[in-house]
């Protein structure tokens, strides 16, 4: 079975407090786009369960440690699949250290597959329940699309925004930022450096379909993930300069996305970050 992974961004992240379990709490608009890994899966025969897992990146890891292996050990184990020998090809277009979801998009498209291929038929909230335990985006990627997570990102709402049409650049510096460090420096952070809380403000106002909506976008760990990538700030501005309604980052980073409502706009922004070294990955893409 051939899958595609699709990645997301972070339209908004507003981080309301910080539990007494050191956890912090969200409030962020989590939305899908085209850039998507390729995942290939199948099964078949053997004397013992076995997971064969294999990457076009040097850098991924196949063994236990990678989350497509433990999303394939976890779902045999739940339902008892006895005898089967998985293999899992894994080619990357997603970024790594990005703030893009690619390990938890791959996860969760392992989970769905080999709940078709093994003929198990869980539904979709059986299995967020065995994704959340691997990895906190995980459940998102369950269903996809445009949803609402709260709490620690368990807690997921379906959304149907009146999106205008737009053109999405994604952008990443060369660091890749440890999503543990970011929550470090930003615990750290005074308060009032921080950026305002943005997501009720922008459903309000996109509910109308308003482009400029995107205008409203905040992500309060931008300031803590500027103190490690400041390049983030370099390819924040390229973006708006070449044109793009709103450029923020995603996640803990480092990766930017710049909206666009011209498409040939966008395209030169991507020409224009071509020539900047210290850029090492760009796409066009669009929302899913």
């Amino acid at each position: 079975m051939k899958i595609k992974a699709y990645a997301k961004i972070n339209i908004t992240l507003d981080i309301p407090k910080i539990r007494e379990d050191g956890y912090h709490e969200l409030c962020s608009v989590f939305q899908t786009v085209s850039l998507h890994d390729e995942l290939e899966i199948q099964i078949s025969e053997s004397d013992k369960n076995e997971i064969e897992l294999t990457c076009d990146a040097s850098n991924v890891p196949c063994d236990e440690r990678n989350l497509c292996w433990k999303a394939a050990a976890s779902f045999t184990e739940k339902y008892g699949i006895k005898n089967k020998k998985i293999s899992i090809e894994l080619k990357k277009n997603i970024p790594s250290g990005a703030g893009l979801g690619g390990g938890s998009s791959d996860c969760a498209e392992t989970l769905k597959a080999l709940n078709k291929l093994l003929e198990v038929n869980a539904s979709n909230e059986e299995l967020e329940k065995i994704g959340v335990k691997l990895g906190a985006d995980v459940p998102f990627f369950i269903k996809g699309g445009t949803q609402l997570a709260e709490g620690i990102g368990e807690k997921l709402t379906e959304l149907k925004l009146p999106y205008p049409e737009t053109s999405l650049v994604i952008l990443k510096p060369e660091a890749e930022l440890p999503t543990v460090n970011i929550y470090k420096i930003f615990d750290n952070l005074p308060k009032e450096s921080l950026p305002e809380a943005s997501t009720e403000k922008f459903l309000a106002e996109i509910s109308k379909g308003d482009i400029n909506s995107f205008k409203l976008i905040t992500n309060m760990l931008e300031p803590a993930a500027k103190t490690l990538c400041p390049e983030i700030e370099e390819v924040e501005k390229l973006l708006l300069e070449k044109g793009a309604v709103s450029s923020m980052m995603t996640g803990s980073g480092s990766a930017v996305f710049g909206i666009f409502t011209n498409v040939n706009k966008a395209a030169e922004a991507l020409e224009a970050a071509k020539h900047n070294k210290k850029i090492i990955f760009g796409t066009m893409c669009r929302f899913i």
